[in-house]
């Protein structure tokens, strides 16, 4: 008579214990890496709102001030009009942050360094809020001593340049540019490097190369991806552009040359025999842009 013998399992081994423990170990520690790099495109991303809602809102708020009326501008430069309004990096003496087609102005009643132009040219979205309370209070909002203004880091800030669409002093139409920054460089910092190029641009391009000479920290702040750069060549009126993608060239252990991809091609009048200038400013996140006209002078506009 056959009978049959079953064994009833009734666990796992030492071996697959540990081979559970070894799968699951190396999930835990990917799902601990990615921690870091999620919070830095959380941040990454405030950064970026703030920044569109601070591009929008300064441009009105520099149309509202006058930048569209010459009568309001401290100096008056000859036609066609290239103006920047940069009050509060006005004091980097020697630093050359603009072409010198650009000519550096002050709106009416905005003084460079003054208590009105660190109101007018620095945002306050950035609140800052006491929360040393029991984590079952709501955090506190702070206020500046004696006053209803509510506390804020002051990260974000912006300058103003306005420049013809097109060369010749008959110029019509202006692009006025707002540049917003985060954390923006104060002196003895660098805070805007110009760097020159060989006369090789073609027109429409959509990459630059120039030369230069930077540690790996001068251009990590300089040239990070979605900052702003400013280009100028010959006559041709300077233009703002955003960067996508830059690339280094190492030579004996600094950076020589850096080639830059832009987010949209320069202007086609840019033909191959221009030298061209390009302006890195550190802290530079982003540019917001308006074509406008000029406004002449009124009762409403004194």
């Amino acid at each position: 008579m056959n009978r049959c013998h079953t064994t009833n399992r009734r666990g796992i081994t030492l071996m697959e214990v540990l081979i559970s423990l070894g799968i699951l170990s190396v999930g835990l520690a990917s799902v601990v890496a990615l921690i870091p790099a999620g919070g830095s495109q959380a941040k990454l991303s405030v950064i970026e709102d703030r920044r569109a809602a601070l591009g929008y809102a300064a441009l009105s708020d520099a149309i509202g001030r006058g930048i569209l009326n010459p009568a309001r501008w401290s100096t008056i430069p000859a036609a066609p009009y290239s103006i920047a309004i940069d009050p509060l990096g006005q004091n980097l003496a020697g630093v050359p942050r603009f072409p010198a087609s650009i000519t550096l102005v002050d709106l009416a009643g905005i003084a460079a360094g003054s208590a009105d132009a660190e109101a007018v040219f620095r945002s306050a979205d950035d609140l800052v809020y006491d929360t040393s309370q029991s984590e079952d209070d709501p955090a506190i909002p702070m206020y500046f001593a004696g006053s209803n203004r509510r506390l804020s880091d002051g990260n974000f800030s912006w300058l103003a340049t306005l420049l013809p669409e097109t060369a010749g002093a008959s110029a019509q139409y202006f692009r006025l540019s707002v540049v917003c920054f985060y954390k923006r460089a104060i002196p003895p910092d660098v805070s805007a490097t110009a760097f020159s190029s060989t006369p090789t641009v073609p027109a429409s391009s959509t990459s630059f190369s120039c030369d230069c000479n930077l540690t790996d920290d001068e251009y990590r702040s300089l040239f990070p991806r979605g900052t702003a750069v400013l280009l100028s060549a010959g006559v041709q009126p300077p233009v703002w552009r955003q960067v996508v993608l830059a690339s280094p060239t190492r030579t004996a252990g600094s950076i020589t040359a850096v080639e830059v991809m832009f987010d949209r091609p320069l202007p086609g009048s840019w033909g191959p025999t221009w030298a061209t200038n390009l302006h890195a400013f550190q802290g530079a996140i982003g540019v917001t842009e308006k074509l406008v006209t000029l406004e002449g002078s009124s009762p409403w506009s004194q």
